[in-house]
């Protein structure tokens, strides 16, 4: 049976409940339906993961200063911080620890998501497999943003990962079967149909939820690079960042099979994810640049920002 479910109208009435603090009543005589109505439709966005109730001891005033300073010295719409322990300091702990609390919050910040576009990654790769099961049919597409490598690391491969989140989110994947740097006249007919293919997904982006990799994770790419390169702090979607923010160009002949981070500036709703001190940088810079609207870190990762920008 087709859904007809009006989510514009369950999502205003969910955060005129929730957030505004409105009662059922009043939502019910706005909105023109009964007060059961209102009440069946709230308890719908609970199950669909549009509102998401958690019973916990208060955030530490600590993480709620990090999410403000964050957001006003990075010009940010939006920061998330979860706290953790600053006795957790191997990288892919951290992670583990932020995906676990990406995977809770994210899908309320997906409601409006249309079109989505995931990166790569150990986090992100995490975050697909830690979505709730339970969720409700988000009715969007969801394409890679950048091509495969060839590690054999599943962490790096789009296809893995569009699947985990199309599924968690019951909607539709769509997947890259070129890899993410290619030789341009190299290119096979089957490469050439991905990457147009690719791009034709991009063009319809709406909502992003990406990584961001440290300093140390592309040591095996700079063959790559044009020569002399040396200022690589991180990358954004399988894409280098030098140190002011700006794109590491490529030899010539070569091409990223990726989006572009130039263009990530205009994506309605690009989400970023990322912690720990090889990563401090890349944040910065990339945040600097515009290059995505929400952070979600942790309380560790946060301080030290902060320590940088002071």
């Amino acid at each position: 049976m087709k859904d007809k479910t009006d989510y514009n109208q369950v999502y205003r009435i969910a955060r005129a409940y929730y957030i505004k603090g409105d009662s059922e009543k009043t939502i019910a005589s706005r909105e023109g339906l009964s007060r059961p109505h209102v009440s069946r439709l709230l308890t719908k966005a609970r199950q669909i993961g549009m509102v998401s109730i958690n019973v916990s001891m208060p955030q530490s005033r600590n993480v709620l200063e990090y999410e403000k300073k964050l957001k006003e010295k990075l010009k940010l719409e939006d920061v998330r911080v979860a706290s953790m322990s600053p006795k957790i300091i191997d990288q892919q702990a951290i992670s583990i620890e932020l995906s676990k609390f990406a995977s809770q919050i994210l899908p309320g910040m997906l409601v409006e998501a249309r079109n989505l576009g995931v990166g790569v990654g150990y986090t992100i790769y995490n975050i697909g497999k830690m979505l709730d099961n339970s969720l409700n049919k988000y009715n969007m597409s969801i394409a890679p943003l950048c091509g495969y490598t060839n590690s054999t690391d599943p962490y790096y491969q789009t296809t893995i990962i569009a699947n985990d989140f199309s599924e968690k989110l019951k909607s539709t994947a769509y997947f890259a079967q070129i890899p993410f740097i290619v030789k341009k006249d190299e290119m096979s007919v089957q490469e050439e149909k991905s990457y147009e293919t690719l791009n034709s997904l991009w063009n319809d982006i709406d909502t992003v939820v990406m990584g961001i990799g440290g300093v140390n994770r592309y040591h095996r790419v700079t063959d790559f690079l044009v020569k002399g390169e040396k200022r690589v702090i991180g990358d954004l979607l399988s894409t280098l960042i030098l140190e002011d923010g700006s794109v590491a160009d490529l030899k010539e002949g070569y091409l990223y099979v990726t989006y572009d981070v130039q263009k990530l500036r205009d994506v309605k709703n690009v989400i970023c994810i990322g912690g720990g001190r090889e990563k401090v940088k890349c944040i910065i810079a990339c945040a600097k640049k515009g290059y995505f609207k929400t952070l979600i870190t942790d309380s560790v990762t946060a301080r030290m920002i902060l320590e940088v920008l002071e």
